[in-house]
Order: structure tokens, then sequence, then C-alpha cells
């Protein structure tokens, strides 16, 4: 029962984030395209790329811990990217374990430049949780920061966790 249920989630969190990489050929499917300035787009790093060109200089996102522009947020995406695509393949599942915040989004459009997919790990989730979450979703990394660094550790082995921080 709840294996199940844990497995068609973590399924559909898979098929809708890959939704963003590819453009599925059907009417059903017409939720995965965005409309920006009359143009379809097929993949958020479009609409973020796009974004930078109109707006490079202007506030993308503002938290408790500061702001930044839309040239800054696509560069440290791109650049979390490139590390990440050095490290990994393509397609695969990369969790996230860390507070909301910019350096988090940064991490997740990473994580996407990189060509894979990104599941968010909340870290008020019961330690048990997580590790029936990661036993299913089996992601090769686990991206964290260093206040949920000993939490990671129990989720998978040293050299399988990249900090945000770095």
């Amino acid at each position: 029962g709840a294996d199940i249920i844990l497995d068609l989630s973590i399924f559909a969190v898979a098929f809708l984030c890959c939704s963003f990489f590819y453009h599925i050929e059907s009417p059903r499917w017409e939720l995965s395209n965005w409309v920006l300035g009359g143009r379809k787009m097929y993949n958020v790093l479009e609409w973020l790329e796009e974004s930078q060109e109109k707006y490079s200089d202007k506030i993308a996102v503002i938290d408790e811990m500061g702001a930044v522009t839309y040239d800054e947020l696509v560069n440290v995406s791109k650049a979390i990217g490139s590390k990440l695509a050095a490290v990994t393949g393509m397609r695969k599942p990369i969790a996230v374990l860390a507070d909301k915040g910019i350096d988090t989004l940064s991490t997740f459009f990473g994580i996407v430049y990189a060509g894979c997919f990104y599941v968010s790990f909340n870290p008020e989730l019961p330690e048990v949780r997580l590790n029936q979450v990661q036993s299913v979703l089996n992601a090769e990394y686990i991206i964290t920061d260093e206040e949920h660094l000993d939490r990671t550790k129990s989720l998978v082995s040293e050299d399988k966790i990249l900090l945000i921080e770095d």
C-alpha cells in the first residue's frame, strides 16, 4: 500500500520534471508549454533565459538573505549545472535537501542545466520518510547546505553529497 503510493508519487515527480526537458506531442500535455511574448516555450530554462535577456539587471528573486538579478541567477545556475554535469550523467534524479531560498532555486535551475531533474527533499520531514523517498528515488547525488549536512549523511555516502556553498 504505502510503497505503491510512494512509488507513484516519485514517478509523478520525475515525470513532471522531465516534461520540462521534452515537449510531448499530445494535446493532453499542453500544460507543458508556456507562452511568453507570443512564443511557445518547452522548458523552464528557455523561460529563464528569455527573462534574463529582457530583464538582465532587474531583481529576479528576493529572500531573507538578499536578492539576485536575472543575470546573477542564470550565471550561478549555469555554474552549478557545469559542476554537476562533470560528475553525473543526464536524466538522473538529483535530490536537494535545503530550505527554500535563492541558493536552492539556483541549485534547481543548475540541475536542469546539467540535464537532470531535481527532487526537493523537505528538511522538515522525519528521517524515516526521507530514507523511504531516497530508497525509491535512488538519487545518485544529494545537494545540501551545511545546516542539513548531518541529516544528508544518513541518506547517501559522503562522496555522493554536494554542498550548495561549494
